[in-house]
Parts: structure tokens; C-alpha cells; sequence
């Protein structure tokens, strides 16, 4: 799942600069402004399809379920913005701290509503503060499996 760019898709970032920087810079620091690409998406489009799918998994899995989602990272970043009841404006904070290649997100759902318990970004650069790629995971679902983060996103680019 993820947000259609429409016109944007398959194009470099440093073209799409050139054509639309404000469309483009809107669309990543400025949610509120943005209107959509055209032949693509808007956010109340992804909205809509974030809480039509939120709909589907709370009327097909009970309260207690484990359920795995897999995503991209403008519909995750709309998909948890929704979960959290977040306004459009404030979606910034979840892109410049959740999606800088891949994360790992738990979620619970505790009467109708969403609680974010943790989330991970992988930091696998020994210099950098906040390397953490010896971080063993465990899930409390699955306490026979566990991994590092930098196991966990072996291969991803």
C-alpha cells in the first residue's frame, strides 16, 4: 500500500525539484497546503483509504488478534496518523522521526482506541548516537523469535 504520485511517479527527486518544489516540498513538510499530484493522490484520498482499511481490520480480527501490516512509507505515515487521531499539519512529526527507510511500529488497539507502544528506525552506523543495530527484538507475541534490528532489515535499501 502506499500513496499514488501520480505525475511524480518513476521521476527523480532533483527533476521533480525543479518542475515542483512547492508541490513537493508541501507534500512532505507542509500536509495541511497540499493539494494533490496531478494523476495521483491527495492525503484525504490516502485518509480515506487508511480508515476504510482500519475498518476492515478491527470488523475482520478480534480485540486480541496480532495482525502484521506491511506498508510504504506516505501511506504509513497516514495510516499511524490516523490510528493516533492526528491532525494533517502534525503528520510531519511522524515522517522526519518514522520513515527514514524502514521502521518497525507496534500498535495496540485497547477499547477502540490506537496506543502507540514503540516504534524502531534501524540507525546502523556505529559513529552515529543512536546506533542501535545490536538492538535484540522481541516481540511479545512471538517470544521465540527474536533478532536485531540490523537482521530484521537485512537487505533492505
Amino acid at each position: 500500500m502506499e500513496m499514488n504520485f501520480g505525475d511524480f511517479e518513476g521521476r527523480k527527486i532533483s527533476d521533480i525539484l525543479k518542475s515542483d518544489y512547492e508541490l513537493y516540498h508541501n507534500l512532505w513538510h507542509h500536509p495541511e497546503k497540499f493539494t494533490f499530484i496531478p494523476h495521483g493522490e491527495s492525503y484525504d484520498d490516502v485518509i480515506e483509504r487508511a480508515r476504510s482499511f482500519l475498518i476492515d481490520l478491527e470488523k475482520n480480527h478480534s480485540q486480541n488478534s496480532t495482525v502484521m501490516i506491511v506498508t510504504h512509507g506516505m501511506f504509513f505515515i497516514v495510516l499511524l496518523a490516523t490510528m493516533l487521531g492526528m491532525k494533517k499539519k502534525d503528520y510531519i512529526k511522524i515522517n522526519q522521526k518514522g520513515v527514514e527507510g524502514c521502521s518497525l511500529t507496534l500498535v495496540n488497539l485497547e477499547n477502540g482506541k490506537y496506543d502507540l507502544k514503540y516504534s524502531y528506525i534501524l540507525q546502523d552506523d556505529s559513529e552515529e548516537e543512536h546506533y542501535n543495530a545490536d538492538t535484540v527484538v522481541t516481540l511479545k507475541d512471538f517470544p521465540k523469535i527474536s533478532m536485531t534490528l540490523a537482521e530484521m532489515f537485512e537487505n533492505v535499501e
